[in-house]
């Protein structure tokens, strides 16, 4: 059978046909709080009805939003004929409904720096969820690690304001996100700390997170000072941040990137 949803027509092609009938007749009422209970089998209170048939199984239908969520379109309008996933326009309302507040990971997956480190999507749920969206990792930022990192330093440091914050970059045998490294220096810049970021010549920060670092440290009585030798960093530190991260120069290019790192093993903590 199919079904009339100006301007969609929807069309049930397995299972059982009878549930989808119902399950039409239920939506065309409106998803109350009472009715999107009685799809899951259950009373208006939540409690289980064995007169209720179960009419959609809330955990399959969570996974299947996440799926569409990880193959979801970024640009909007997007229509829906062939390869394209949902919009987050319309996947972020909907699980807004499932969820008090949703967490969002997503890692830098476009061809450009220039587009990746606009964190779309993140902020495309940002903007279209009804309920807070919290960042577990995008291509520029890890908030949640950040404040995890600001915690440790004080709780080794006692008083960090002024002393010496180390983030070094370190050799990995791939290129991985500039996200937890920028917000590392975030936490200690907006510690008042002395941050020194030393990194082999190419393997710069995004010029917008380095000036966003500078700020904060300004604002709290630091410093932010780059440098292209380890050894001459690390003297003095009260604390040694190593971390890799790939050569934005290099974004979406591995087997460029993988050559220009080839020579830099010797960039390692030990």
């Amino acid at each position: 059978p199919t079904y009339e949803a100006e301007p969609y027509t929807l069309e049930a092609t397995d299972g059982n046909l009878e549930a989808a009938e119902s399950l039409w007749q239920i939506a065309k009422e409106g998803f109350t709080d009472a009715n999107y209970f009685k799809v899951l089998g259950k009373n208006a209170d939540g409690t289980l009805n064995v007169n209720y048939p179960k009419l959609v199984d809330e955990y399959n239908l969570m996974d299947y939003m996440v799926f569409t969520y990880y193959s979801a379109n970024t640009d909007a309008p997007v229509v829906m004929d062939g390869s394209n996933g949902e919009h987050i326009a319309e996947a972020a309302p909907v699980l807004s409904r499932y969820a008090d507040a949703l967490a969002v990971r997503a890692f830098p997956s476009a061809p450009t720096w220039a587009e990746a480190r606009r964190d779309a999507v993140v902020r495309g749920f940002a903007r279209h969820a009804t309920v807070p969206v919290i960042n577990l990792e995008s291509a520029r930022r890890h908030p949640c690690q950040e404040l995890g990192d600001a915690l440790t330093l004080r709780e080794k440091l006692g008083e960090p304001k002024g002393k010496r914050f180390v983030l070094s970059w370190a050799w990995h045998p791939k290129a991985l996100p500039t996200a937890v490294p920028a917000s590392a220096a975030l936490a200690a810049a907006r510690l008042g700390m002395e941050v020194v970021v030393a990194r082999p010549d190419g393997w710069q920060l995004d010029p917008d997170d380095m000036l966003s670092i500078r700020a904060c440290a300004a604002r709290r009585g630091g410093s932010v000072v780059e440098v292209d030798d380890m050894d001459a960093a690390i003297a003095g530190a009260d604390v040694v941040y190593a971390k890799s991260w790939g050569c934005l120069a290099d974004f979406g290019n591995p087997q460029a990137e993988s050559a220009r790192r080839a020579s830099l093993r010797g960039w390692c903590v030990d």
